[in-house]
């Protein structure tokens, strides 16, 4: 029970960033405070309460909850977005539907979420290109949508284009047997359907995914007008053709990769499609995070050039939520270690034919069709950063094993500086003259870009010490150093492996004459 209420509290926190005003005046609300839901038994109450503590739903503005209400398409749009946790713009005002919002439109207050649940993929317009924000949301399309976002693949090949989506639902319990797909949905089933899916959203994806998998990945290749929309209006309508199948009139855009963990520790990702890591060659890769724009399949198709489509025991799959997803694929890649404790980097370095880094590639690829190339690397790194250059004013500094040293005269001031490493790194100050800097909450680091010359901000960052704002003075840093001949820095160069190597600047002052 515990595990249950962390993903509410989650919830909870995160509809409160999003909609402060709102979660402070739903918070004050329970299933006690409406007349309609005092016949519920304790355990659906509970789920009331829940969602109602989190902002995902909210009072008619009476002593009544609306529960036997129907719900429509704006407000459904609210509840996907935020039981998924998309990623919503408040600051949005125009909709990219003409019946939303605007001169000629309505319910302008879900412009946010409507288009947060189309980027994601969640739910569509009609297939004349409207939302019809007011029309009322049935149980095809409640499946529909609670499905996209738990990375469900649909086949909306079949007459009616619901019939898997029903199916799927029933199957992992978001909707009971018998369910009638043209059924409108009412406030309490939206409310029972949101609180399974937080509550069991990883069991739901793992059943989902081994239901696609059964299916031995037989993906639907027909053409867009055969990948639907949720729209039941569009699908009834006799035509010379046959059935009129709904499409994605509006969903042109691929999904892609918004962030990566492995181990924790952050994924380079560039373009929304290329990811790079590096650990050392004793770690073990033991799981992992993908984030991404939209509900999609993850598919990998080659290991370090080698296709899998030779060797289908290698072969991997992940249906995808939009937001962040647990990345199955360390896991799987764990598999191939005897002793089960992750897969070990050495093990995937010999597998790096080119020891450039193990590149696993694959796609993506959303309900609509649209499919992204992406690429992870997977690199080996025991090798610590170093200095290749360094500046003070202007002027080289004399560099031997990231050890640097310069010359200041009496009437100089320390002004401006530049600093390059051999990769990416953080460079961290930790002592000045032997004093921890750590000791007295005195700390610096920045971040230095591989062969790129980057401004010392420690300059600017001493200078600040120094009352007349021009840089430090020879003096003032001769006091620093307890008016000795010299002053000296001593600080790491760290990369993205954690390997970290000392780095000292030392600043000799000269005399005249």
């Amino acid at each position: 029970m515990k595990k249950k209420y962390s993903k509410l509290l989650l919830l909870s926190l995160g509809a409160s960033l999003l909609l402060p005003g709102a979660i402070t005046n739903a918070a004050t609300k329970t299933s006690a405070d409406f007349t309609d839901l005092a016949g519920l038994d304790a355990a659906t109450k509970a789920k009331f309460d829940a969602l109602l503590n989190a902002g995902v739903f909210e009072g008619n503005g009476t002593s009544q909850f609306g529960v036997d209400e129907e719900m429509n398409r704006a407000q459904f749009a609210k509840v996907a977005a935020l039981i998924y946790g998309l990623e919503i713009n408040k600051n949005i005002t125009t909709s990219s539907f003409s019946d939303v919002g605007g001169d000629s439109g309505t319910n302008a207050w879900a412009i946010p979420y409507i288009e947060a649940a189309k980027k994601a993929g969640l739910i569509n317009g009609r297939t004349d290109g409207t939302f019809d924000p007011s029309s009322n949301v049935n149980m095809a399309e409640f499946a529909t949508v609670l499905l996209r976002g738990l990375g469900a693949q649909l086949d909306q090949t079949s007459t009616p284009w619901y019939a898997d989506a029903i199916r799927q639902a029933i199957s992992v319990k978001l909707l009971p047997d018998g369910s009638d797909p043209k059924q409108l949905a009412t406030r309490g089933d939206l409310v029972v359907g949101a609180y399974n899916v937080v509550e069991n959203i990883d069991e739901l994806k793992k059943k989902l995914q081994e239901q696609n998998n059964n299916n031995n990945n037989n993906e639907n290749n027909n053409n867009e007008n055969n990948n639907g929309s949720e729209e039941p209006g569009d699908t009834d309508t006799p035509s010379t053709g046959g059935t009129i199948r709904p499409s994605y009139p509006s969903d042109k855009t691929a999904p892609t990769i918004t962030a990566a963990t492995i181990n924790n520790r952050s994924v380079k990702v560039t373009d929304g499609t290329t990811g790079i890591i590096s650990f050392k060659s004793s770690e073990y890769l033991t799981s992992g995070t993908l984030s991404v724009s939209e509900a999609s399949t993850l598919s990998i198709t080659s290991i370090e050039g080698i296709s899998l489509s030779d060797y289908t025991s290698l072969s991997f799959t992940q249906s995808l939520s939009a937001g962040s997803n647990s990345l199955n694929l360390i896991k799987t890649l764990g598999a191939l270690d005897p002793q089960e404790d992750g897969v070990s980097m050495s093990l995937l370095n010999q597998l790096d034919s080119n020891q450039d880094g193990l590149l696993i590639e694959g796609t993506l690829r959303d309900a609509a069709g649209n499919t992204s190339a992406i690429q992870l690397k997977i690199k080996a790194d025991d090798i610590a950063p170093s200095l290749t250059a360094a500046t003070i004013n202007g002027s080289s500094v004399t560099l031997s094993d990231n050890y640097g040293s310069f010359g200041l005269l009496p009437n100089d001031y320390l002004r401006t500086g530049t600093i390059t490493s051999n990769e990416d790194a953080t460079f961290t100050v930790t002592e000045i003259e032997g004093i921890v800097l750590s000791q007295y909450s005195f700390n610096f680091s920045q971040e230095v870009k591989e062969d790129t010359a980057a401004s010392l901000d420690l300059v600017s960052f001493l200078g600040s010490s120094d009352r007349q704002n021009n840089g430090l003075s020879y003096s003032y840093l001769k006091l620093l150093s307890g008016a000795s001949d010299s002053l000296t820095l001593t600080g790491t160069l760290t990369d993205a492996a954690g390997n970290s190597s000392t780095v000292t600047l030392t600043i000799n002052f000269l005399q005249y004459g």
